[in-house]
């Protein structure tokens, strides 16, 4: 029999098509079909809704993919829809060195490592409102150095708790610049989510029940639908594209 790799339509992922009989056989497929893709002129993703309601106490995991091209924002953290206005301040970015840092207001920032533009690489911000502690992994390994102290929340101040991703932000870590690259799989948890859960899971595909998942995005359906129970949809600003990988 004749195999050729092709891509699938429907599923915007690689197949083993099958040509000798005439139909596809989904043995081999990645589950990352999009990307959410950025030219860094004005263009991010933004939650639509207020998560406040989700979150018991200050406790959050964020985690994705991304493909920097240069230094940008990845995940900004916003007391409202707006971007730059009332409550806001970069949580994941990556600086023009290719260091990519993670932050919650109003403690220091905690350096991941380096990666190289152009490449895909994994990105967790993770900050226990239990033991205090602020970290984070890149590609799976932990950082080095962790951050102590008590983190300040937009709810706690009156305001709402969303995100973006790719937005520019005056309060920042680096340049603050929009985003230019791709960012896959984004994730937000109300749990500290342990060592082994983010080493397990991060080139996993989520069902979308897991426990403690406020929000979770593949763009495999070409918008930022939430895949979680909860529904937080994100809105596509500018120039901002799921596109194919």
């Amino acid at each position: 029999e004749n195999f050729l790799v092709c891509q699938d339509s429907l599923l915007d992922t690689l197949v083993i098509c099958n040509t000798g009989a005439g139909y596809l056989n989904y043995s081999l497929w990645s589950p990352y079909g999009r990307s959410a893709q950025f030219d860094g002129i004005n263009d991010y993703i933004r939650t639509g809704t207020n998560m406040a309601g989700q979150f018991p106490d200050e406790t959050v995991t964020i985690e994705a993919w991304f493909m920097a091209n240069g230094a940008g924002v990845i995940v900004d953290e916003m007391g409202q829809a707006a971007i730059n206005s009332g409550w806001h301040d970069s949580q994941i970015e990556i600086l023009g060195t290719g260091e990519v840092r993670v932050r919650v207001w109003s403690l220091s920032a905690v350096s991941l490592g380096t990666v190289s533009f152009g490449t895909w690489n994994h990105v967790v911000m993770r900050y226990n409102k239990s033991t205090l502690n602020l970290d984070g992994f890149l590609n799976g390994v932990e950082a080095v150095t962790d951050v102590a102290g008590n983190r300040s929340s937009p709810f706690e101040s009156g305001y709402g708790q969303y995100y973006a991703l790719g937005a520019t932000d005056f309060t920042n870590m680096g340049s603050g610049a929009y985003f230019n690259g791709k960012i896959d799989e984004f994730r937000i948890w109300n749990t500290a989510r342990t060592n082994t859960e983010i080493q397990s899971n991060m080139n996993k595909s989520l069902s979308g029940n897991e426990a403690g998942l406020v929000a979770y995005w593949n763009f495999d359906n070409g918008t930022a639908t939430d895949l979680s129970p909860n529904t937080y949809d994100g809105t596509f600003v500018g120039n901002a594209t799921a596109a194919l990988p």
